[in-house]
C-alpha cells in the first residue's frame, strides 16, 4: 500500500519537479537551468555527481542528485505531503566514500528524525530508506559525515544535554557512541580526515554569533581549536596528503557577507600552521559550505542558494567556476 501510494506521489512530484528543470545545460554559468534553491552543505559521489539539498514549495527539504558538470538532475527524496511531518524529504546528504552507490541522509521517517542510507541513483523511490541511527530521547540526529573506509559515521545529536553534541555509529547502525559533549555549545559539521585519525567541526558557543573551527582525534580526545576567530568560522571541509592537509570553512571576515577561508594543518598533529588562512573567494555574494572532490581538483559550495564548484587552484584566473543550479526566487 505505501509503495503504491508512492507511486502516485512520485507522477505528481515528477510534475512539479519538470517544471523546475528547463533547458538543462552541460555546465559553466550560461547554460545551467536547473533552478532549485539550495540549502547548506552538499556532497560530492566519486561517480561525477553531487547530491545537494533543496527547499521545496512545501517548506521541506528533498535531496537532489546533479551532474558535476551541470544537468541530469534527479530528485531523490519523498513527502507523502500530509500535515503529520513524518516520510519527508531529507537533506545533509553525504556519499559513502567507498563505491558512492548509497548516501546517508538526515530525515523523518516516522515520528522522529535520524540519520538513513538511501540509494545514490533511486534514492528512496523504490526501496525504503534503512534507518541507521535515531536518538533514543526527544532530540535528533544529522549533519552525517563517513570515515574513509565506509565504516563509520560521525553525525551531530542534541540526545545527550539539548545542546548539539557529536555522536558516532558503525555503518550497519551498531556501536552509537557519544563522541564530544560540550553543555556550553553547539557542535556541527564534523568531517574526518583523509586519514581517518582525526575529526574537524564547528563549535558556536551558546548565545553568541560566531563559530570556531576545532579539530580532536577520532575517539574524541584532544580538542584544541583551529581558527580562533571572533568571527563566524563554520561548515568545515579538509582534504590533502599526510604531509599537509588544507581546511576550507566559510567565514564572515571580510564583512557582512560570507567567503571561503582555507587554513593548512600539520598533516600529522592536526596543528595549524602559521600565516595560512586566507580568503579564497571574495565576490559582492555570499559563498559558504565548502565540500571537495574526491580527489581534491575542484571544490563545491553554495554562493546564494546557488551549488557552484571551481577548480582548486592558488590563481583566481585558473579557478574555472561553474554554476550548476540556479535560485528560483
Amino acid at each position: 500500500m505505501r509503495f503504491g501510494m508512492r507511486h502516485g506521489i512520485y507522477l505528481l512530484a515528477a510534475i512539479v519537479f519538470s517544471g523546475l528543470v528547463l533547458m538543462t545545460g552541460c555546465g559553466g554559468d550560461s547554460g545551467t537551468s536547473i533552478f532549485l534553491n539550495v540549502s547548506e552543505q552538499a556532497a560530492w559521489g566519486g561517480e561525477g555527481r553531487l547530491a545537494l539539498t533543496s527547499w521545496g514549495a512545501n517548506e521541506i527539504r528533498y535531496v537532489y542528485s546533479v551532474s558535476e558538470t551541470g544537468g541530469g538532475p534527479k530528485l531523490l527524496t519523498w513527502s507523502d505531503n500530509d500535515d503529520d511531518w513524518s516520510d519527508e524529504g531529507g537533506r545533509h546528504p553525504a556519499y559513502r566514500p567507498d563505491d558512492s552507490q548509497a548516501i546517508a541522509i538526515a530525515a523523518r521517517r516516522g515520528t522522529k528524525d535520524g540519520i538513513y542510507l538511501i540509494d545514490a541513483n533511486d534514492g528512496d523511490w523504490q526501496q525504503a530508506a534503512a534507518l541507521i541511527t535515531q536518538s533514543p530521547g526527544d532530540g535528533a540526529d544529522g549533519m552525517p559525515s563517513w570515515s574513509p573506509d565506509s565504516s563509520t559515521l560521525v553525525f551531530v545529536t542534541s540526545e545527550y544535554d539539548g545542546t548539539m553534541g557529536l555522536a558516532t555509529v558503525a555503518a550497519d547502525g551498531t556501536g552509537r557512541a557519544s563522541l564530544v559533549e560540550d553543555p556550553d555549545a553547539d557542535l556541527m559539521w564534523p568531517v574526518y580526515t583523509p586519514d581517518g585519525g582525526a575529526i574537524i567541526y564547528e563549535r558556536r558557543p551558546r548565545g553568541e554569533n560566531r563559530s570556531d573551527i576545532w579539530v580532536c582525534d577520532a575517539a574524541g580526545g584532544n580538542a584544541q581549536n583551529l581558527t580562533g576567530s571572533d568571527f563566524d568560522d563554520g561548515a568545515p571541509a579538509v582534504w590533502g596528503d599526510p604531509t599537509t592537509l588544507t581546511v576550507l570553512f566559510h567565514s564572515n571576515r571580510s564583512g557582512a557577507k560570507y567567503d571561503i577561508w582555507a587554513l593548512d594543518i600539520n598533516g600529522t598533529t592536526y596543528a595549524p600552521i602559521a600565516d595560512t588562512a586566507r580568503a579564497i573567494t571574495q565576490t559582492a555574494r555570499s559563498d559558504g559550505y565548502p565540500v571537495w572532490a574526491p580527489d581534491g581538483t575542484r571544490v563545491a559550495f553554495v554562493r546564494d542558494r546557488e551549488l557552484w564548484t571551481m577548480v582548486w587552484t592558488d590563481l583566481e584566473d585558473d579557478r574555472d567556476y561553474r554554476r550548476l543550479t540556479r535560485r528560483y526566487r
